[in-house]
């Protein structure tokens, strides 16, 4: 399992067009110091419950997802075999670093919670993930964004399942968000128009991000329910 889960590191660097990354982890070999698979019955049982709601609201409102775009990479969709998606809840794999290995054990006995997320980000204060491994090893250490993981610093990321739902495309940043936005939909009965929430927002590649490069490098994906995320494995990882 280890030799899978650094393949599936490694096999996700590459752009959702499938060229490579240029940043400065799209340029780094990962290799695997350890993995944890997390076993929690509690925070599983809760995830469930939450996919099914999201399932039965788009039942209940006549809501077809919108499809994920451009989709998640071969990496994450075809690892494990065993692990079934959910694909009525747009139930994906995706990555999220963190720069403490303790945060990742809290999360895998709490869960992801947007309550405590770092205040300030493009797409609100939610719990943020990203289908390619550069990204997520951006936070994955204390100077991420500047270095690489190294045996002096181990980077610790994770795998998390996540129920993207019925996802809204940011076009343009919002910081100030604290939970998706609203879209209107027609009821059946009446034929009226009236507002339900997307269920995440998605940010795609090439969109304006507000920052000095002008724009969005990696797809990330942000959710803003606790119990919207599930963590499957803890990795940690040096880079070469």
């Amino acid at each position: 399992m280890m030799s899978t889960l650094e393949g599936v590191l490694n096999r996700s660097k590459p752009r959702h067009d499938g060229t490579d990354c240029d940043c400065l982890h799209g340029r780094s070999t990962f290799r695997l110091v350890e993995a944890y698979q997390v076993k929690n019955r509690k925070l599983w049982r809760r995830y469930q419950r939450h996919v099914r709601s999201i399932v039965d609201k788009h039942k209940q409102h006549g809501i077809k997802p919108r499809v994920i775009d451009p989709p998640v990479g071969d990496a994450l969709t075809r690892f494990p075999q065993e692990i079934q998606l959910d694909l009525a809840g747009n139930e994906i794999l995706l990555f999220h670093g963190t720069r403490e290995f303790d945060k990742a054990k809290d999360i895998a006995k709490e869960g992801f919670d947007n309550r405590i997320a770092r205040s300030g980000g493009l797409y609100g204060s939610g719990t943020y993930f990203a289908a390619q491994t550069c990204k997520s090893a951006q936070y994955a250490t204390i100077n991420g964004v500047t270095g690489k993981a190294s045996a002096h610093l181990i980077g610790t990321m994770l795998v998390a399942r996540v129920a993207i739902g019925d996802p809204h495309y940011a076009s343009v940043p919002c910081r100030n968000l604290t939970r998706p936005p609203t879209k209107n939909v027609s009821a059946s009965a009446s034929n009226s128009a009236h507002e339900i929430r997307y269920d995440s927002i998605i940010a795609k590649p090439g969109i304006p991000n507000g920052q000095s490069n002008g724009v969005q490098a990696h797809m990330e994906f942000v959710t803003f329910a606790p119990e919207q995320a599930y963590p499957e494995y803890i990795l940690r990882f040096t880079e070469e």
